[in-house]
């Protein structure tokens, strides 16, 4: 499960909860959430602002094993726990063809599964608003050729990491290299290659490195 920076994470069987710093940047934390719920077009059956309540409708849980999804409903706060903010997913109930699921081991996984979509939308929200504000710090980018151990060629780019990761497909795309996929977490990116020709290396002021 993704983690936010200064924060963890506690469960029982029907109950997930992230416990965030109570610091600057999640004063809107509630605000936030909403936001991804909106951006995720997730279901919502009934909101309480004042209360920094709401209850979602049947999301529907697509899983490649298995044939028949589970459905679950959640009631999802943040609430004040001591010095710190608690985003707290509750399950409602959980479904599968329309029969209540009572196993707490998938009831929890599904409970997990909301919370960690919210983590990953919460995560998003930060990472735009430090790559605003770092783009406007930050021109270009200084970069050197080395090898690793092995003796492959590497570069090093001198940046915070959430700027090279955002500046990186555009990059890769100028030599042919299309993004695929990509894990933040991790630093890992997939791509594909369609050679450029001679004059687009020359343009680059770059030599052709022979890529295959």
């Amino acid at each position: 499960m993704l983690l936010l920076k200064g924060s963890r994470i506690e469960s029982t069987a029907d109950i997930s909860k992230l416990l965030l710093d109570n610091n600057r940047q999640n004063d809107t934390l509630w605000s936030q959430i909403t936001t991804v719920i909106q951006n995720e077009s997730l279901p919502i059956a009934d909101r309480q602002d004042a209360n920094q309540t709401l209850t979602t409708d049947w999301i529907k849980w697509n899983r490649a094993d298995e044939d028949v999804p589970f459905a679950g409903r959640y009631q999802i706060s943040v609430q004040q726990q001591g010095n710190q903010l608690a985003l707290v997913v509750k399950s409602l109930g959980l479904q599968q063809q329309e029969k209540m699921v009572t196993s707490n081991i998938e009831i929890q996984h599904y409970n997990r599964a909301m919370l960690n979509k919210l983590i990953e939308g919460l995560d998003k929200i930060h990472s735009n608003s430090n790559n605003a504000q770092n783009t406007d710090k930050i021109g270009r980018l200084e970069v050197q050729a080395a090898r690793d151990d092995s003796a492959l060629p590497r570069l090093i780019v001198r940046a915070p990491y959430a700027i090279v990761w955002q500046r990186l497909p555009p990059a890769l795309a100028k030599i042919g290299m299309t993004v695929t996929k990509r894990d933040r977490q991790q630093g890992n990116i997939a791509v594909t290659y369609h050679p450029i020709n001679s004059h687009d290396w020359d343009a680059l002021g770059a030599q052709d490195p022979k890529l295959k």
